[in-house]
């Protein structure tokens, strides 16, 4: 095998993820920590059983060597045999207007401010993370369970007797009001006493826990004389105008969770292409953006521009104004350079839609739905970008969490500008978890990057919670576009993170077209489109981030640290270069609370680098926290092949590679490990459920979460195994199906098969590459089976799972239509109703009540009921006195089974059935 590692230097890739909490082959693992370890000096321990339940929380306290004490919870799922997680307690409740851990006090309000008997909103916290108990407890004792509030918590809304109830559950640590003043931004609290003259009449956004809930708050307002705005602003938002009087009284409705000020949208500001690698692919491969479509939502367009008549521009909304800011961004994305081939854009054959920023989101349709129509026809676009927002802030608003909830129902990629400030003050928009945000950087118009820098232009991160933002940066300066108003226009000079977001928004687009291409291995239907081929948006941002170019830096205050650069620069050649070397997992593997992925990577000699992303999609957080912005925390985890331990983001804030040691990122949703000359052997990659507080994987019923992780380089694994056979076949009857895959690097193939039925060909082979291969199964159950089948090659690197191929087993059926008396015996019917022989149906007949002398019981076999006839059987001799009644069932050996009883009477050798049951 020199030959192979001589071509491509790389690491092996063995997918171990496990699909469920047993320990069988594929199964989830769990972790087997032994429930009664501890290290230390315990204090105040106590465990609290989970009604109803095998789970125990065990409590306890630790004194350190500083003096303080430290609180810590485990949790066992199995009675206290194993335990599922271990970790230290933090109970600060950590609004917006304290932070406070309420056993110890809790803030003082103004008095007007505070709850009241009209108020049933309230803080629930627990001594653990929320588990699915607790919510579903607190449900069936009639509360309302609303938004997860950090740590530990929820809102819930409940009257004076169910919060009596739920305060007696063991696990309830406190319960506290949802004051008004919690649910009010810092502007309208600081201003409380000066209402009058700071806000006399104000538009506002307000966000309602559930999307029922806005007609409700709707008619109240109305009812109060206050001015509705838009009904339907966000999927769980309105916007009001009111007096400082009925703002009040507002913040006061169980409906409501959070109110803030409404604003305006406001506008941020050759070599592009050759630095992102566009040109590259473009030369290499012909990747120019065909069949993606993608939406600039901006200030206005020049439509009739030369270049964008070959693809003209299709108008999303109302008719759009003109104006120079939008055309140069759409331009950056679909100018095809028919008027000047230096200012062609990123996707020059791609489709162009546009939408106009001032009607969409402010007097017109909602940005929510407005979004929700672009993956829809005739849209289905596969991202948007936009370099205007609303009012900059460094909080999390409720415009930040509408914009992860699109982005999360919607699963489209939203780009983002972060904005011009120089500071964190960015839009509100870029704050959101799911967003692509845009950051920027001078380049001062050369392919030479030691001279670029931040410089204090662009807006940068830390969000409140910390999270790292923005995501990516590119120009910030002298990007040449397309012009406004002449329609043979150009500048020279557009630039902001106005400019550097739609040159990240174009790297995307050309992400789509290569994934659609199946560049990277991944299964695409050959007639599809890039829209109905696109993955999933946490796997085109997991992409993005894996394979940018990072700036150099060291430190915290370095001019391109971390919170600067986000994930550095999008480039498309590195991706290209590594897409038969990369390893993607598209959101397939999902985990539930407290499960774990694995993945085993062998690394080679002399591999320079070994990058990990992992990214996951999150519900909205509560703008009325700021501490924590994330819902749900899956936690990455890489272990060397001398055991040495990388946690996800652990020293990548002050340099551009990880170190070892630490302790789990709990605050991004963004994790990271880019290991510089990683040692060779075996690593394994280590995804862990830790927090699933709300679920995110909707294609299933139960609470999980699923993720999108990128490994890269991988040497590559054999493609997606195709494979034919039988859609209909017989119970008990053996069908063939064949088996063909490729290795690119021509190695033996090992074939596994999941027959689903609890079932597995495991690793048969080796076989050669391209060869066809027959395996044979039989199924003991009727219905539907959904077969799949993955390879290996000889080095352990698997592809991807097939799409499922049908079977539909039949299988007998059999009725006991009639049960009739006589002389001596009991005559019965059964008949096999079914598409398949029965074979060996067993009949048994008793006799309950009576006197019975001889007959009260018989059984018998029939060798064979053919497909869709009858047979009739006789019972034993049958004498006795009296009323019984006759139970008879019959039952084959694949299942199939039925059972009557009829009442009736026994005069000694004569037998008496009734017809009409007992």
């Amino acid at each position: 095998m020199n030959f192979i590692l001589k071509k491509k230097l790389g690491v092996i890739v063995i997918s171990l993820f496990f699909l469920s909490a047993l320990n069988v082959n594929g199964g989830i693992i769990k972790n087997k920590t032994n429930f009664l370890t501890e290290i230390g000096k315990i204090n105040n321990e106590r465990s609290i059983v989970v009604p109803d339940s095998d789970i125990i929380i065990r409590l306890w306290e630790e004194n350190v060597d500083n003096g303080n004490t430290l609180q810590y919870y485990s949790i066992s799922l199995d009675g206290g045999n194993t335990t599922v997680r271990t970790v230290q307690a933090y109970y600060e409740i950590g609004l917006r207007y304290a932070h406070f851990d309420p056993i110890s006090e809790e803030p003082t309000t103004e008095p007007s401010l505070k709850a009241g008997d009209d108020i049933h909103l309230f803080i629930v916290q627990f001594y653990t993370q929320p588990l699915e108990e607790f919510k579903n407890a607190i449900k069936s004792l009639g509360g309302s369970v609303y938004q997860y509030i950090a740590q530990y918590a929820y809102l819930v809304k409940m009257n004076e007797t169910v919060k009596n109830q739920v305060e007696k559950l063991p696990y309830v640590r406190w319960i506290g009001p949802y004051h008004p003043a919690y649910r009010l931004e810092e502007f309208i609290i600081d201003n409380y006493k000066n209402a009058d003259e700071m806000y006399p009449l104000l538009r506002y956004n307000i966000q309602v826990h559930t999307v029922e809930h806005k007609d409700i708050l709707v008619d109240r307002i109305n009812n109060i004389g206050g001015i509705v705005d838009s009904s339907n602003f966000g999927k769980k938002l309105i916007s009001a105008t009111l007096t400082p009087e009925q703002l009040f009284i507002v913040s006061r409705y169980d409906e409501v969770n959070f109110i803030d000020r409404w604003s305006e949208y406001e506008a941020d500001m050759d070599i592009g292409r050759e630095i992102g690698g566009a040109n590259y692919i473009e030369t290499i491969a012909g990747f120019t953006g065909n069949d993606v479509r993608g939406e600039s939502f901006d200030t206005g367009f020049n439509l009739n521009h030369v270049d964008f008549q070959n693809n003209p521009l299709i108008v999303h909304g109302p008719p759009c104004g003109g104006d120079y800011h939008g055309t140069a961004c759409i331009g950056i994305c679909f100018g095809d350079g028919t008027g000047n081939e230096d200012a062609r854009g990123l996707l020059p054959d791609g489709q162009g839609i546009v939408a106009d920023y001032s009607v969409i989101g402010l007097i017109g349709q909602s940005r929510y739905d407005h979004s929700g129509e672009l993956v829809q026809e005739p849209y289905n676009a596969v991202f948007q970008t936009a370099s205007v927002g609303s009012d900059r802030t460094t909080q999390y608003t409720t415009i930040s969490a509408d914009s992860d909830q699109a982005i999360f129902d919607f699963d489209l990629v939203h780009c983002q500008s972060q904005s011009n400030a120089g500071s964190q003050m960015s839009r509100p928009q870029a704050w959101a978890k799911n967003m692509i945000s845009g950051g920027g950087i001078n380049h001062y118009d050369t392919l030479d990057k030691s001279d670029d820098c931040w410089c204090y232009g662009a807006s940068i991160g830390p969000a409140t919670d910390g999270r790292i933002k923005p995501t990516f940066v590119f120009f910030y300066d002298d990007i040449l576009t397309v012009g406004y108003p002449g329609n043979n226009d150009y500048t020279s000079t557009f630039g902001g993170t106005s400019g550097a977001t739609p040159m990240i928004a174009g790297h995307v687009g050309l992400f789509f077209q290569m994934w659609d291409e199946g560049v990277f291995g991944n299964n695409v239907n050959l007639n599809g489109s890039v829209f109905e081929n696109k993955a999933h948006f946490t796997t085109a941002k997991a992409m993005l981030i894996n394979t940018a170019e990072q700036y150099e830096f060291s430190g915290t205050d370095h001019d391109k640290t971390r919170m600067h650069q986000g994930w550095g620069m999008p480039n498309l050649k590195n991706m290209y270069d590594l897409r038969e070397n990369v390893y993607v997992i598209d959101e397939t593997d999902v985990l539930k609370p407290f499960e774990k992925g694995l993945h085993k990577v062998f690394v080679e000699s002399e591999t320079p680098a070994l990058k990990v992303t992992i990214t996951y999609a999150d519900t909205p957080g509560n703008p009325a926290v700021q501490t924590q912005h994330r819902i749900n925390d899956l936690t990455l985890k890489v272990i060397s092949p001398s055991e040495t331990i990388f946690w996800g983001n652990k020293g990548l804030l002050e340099g551009i590679w990880s170190e070892p040691g630490g302790s789990p990122d709990t605050k991004n949703t963004v994790e990271c490990v880019y290991i510089e000359n990683p040692e060779p052997g075996a690593w394994i990659i280590e995804i862990s459920a830790d927090e699933i507080i709300e679920d995110t994987h909707l294609e299933t019923s139960e609470l999980d979460a699923d993720y999108a992780l990128v490994i890269s380089p991988v040497l590559s694994g054999p493609n997606t195994p195709e494979f034919y056979g039988p859609t209909e076949g017989d119970i008990g009857n053996e069908y063939e199906f064949t088996f063909i895959t490729i290795d690119p690097e021509n190695m033996d193939i090992y074939y596994f098969v999941d027959w689903d039925d609890g079932t597995y060909t495991e690793w048969t082979g080796p076989y050669p590459s391209g060869k066809k291969v027959n395996v044979s199964h039989t199924w003991l159950e009727k219905g539907n089976h959904s077969i799949k089948v993955k390879a290996k090659n000889t080095f352990g690197v698997e592809s991807s799972w097939s799409e499922p191929h049908i079977i539909n087993i039949f299988a007998p059926e059999l009725k006991i239509d009639l049960v009739t008396g006589g002389f001596w015996k009991i005559n019965i019917i059964i008949s096999n109703i079914g598409r398949v022989e029965a074979t060996n149906v067993s009949w048994n007949l008793s006799i309950e009540g009576g006197y019975i002398f001889m007959g009260r019981k018989t059984s018998m076999i029939i060798p064979s009921i053919p497909a869709g006839q009858q047979v009739k059987v006789k019972s034993n001799i049958i004498i006795g006195f009296g009323e019984t009644k006759f139970n008879v069932n019959t039952i084959e050996p694949y299942g199939s089974l039925d059972f009557l009883k009829r009442g009736g009477k026994i005069f000694g050798i004569y037998i008496r059935v009734n017809q009409g049951g007992d």
